[in-house]
């Protein structure tokens, strides 16, 4: 069915649903299903970022303070990877796991320089990471 019919996901509550795109619509009626209890999928033609209102909020706040488009888009996306799934970052950016071992995630997910310790903080992180990597190998 095409979005303009959708009028509530009340009568899909436990079915699984497919949605078709990423639009303003498709995204609008995947909440609604979801909210109704629907187990929905979204499949799209090509990549993209979904990201948080907390998220659009930084980067428009970023471009407000005159940070060129390429920067803070390449930054949303570092930021939305290391949140993904595994949420080794909380709603504000700042690792989820407490310092020392702040730089760590699962599934080999790092973390570097967001613990609000400077350069030198940064630098320790990558070392942590490094030696990390080298013992796994």
């Amino acid at each position: 069915m095409h979005s303009t019919k959708y009028k509530c996901g009340e009568k899909y509550r436990g079915k699984r649903v497919l949605l078709v795109g990423s639009g303003n619509s498709s995204m609008e009626i995947a909440l609604d299903l979801s909210l109704h209890g629907a187990k929905t999928s979204i499949v799209v033609r090509s990549p993209l970022h979904i990201l948080s209102r907390g998220m659009m909020h930084m980067g428009l706040v970023m471009l407000n303070y005159g940070i060129p488009f390429a920067a803070v888009e390449s930054f949303m996306v570092l930021l939305k990877q290391a949140t993904g799934d595994i949420y080794i970052l909380n709603e504000d950016g700042i690792p989820k796991p407490k310092y020392p071992n702040h730089w760590k995630g699962e599934n080999g997910l790092y973390c570097a320089g967001l613990s609000r310790r400077g350069f030198y903080g940064a630098a320790m992180d990558a070392q942590n990471i490094a030696n990390d990597i080298k013992l796994s190998l």
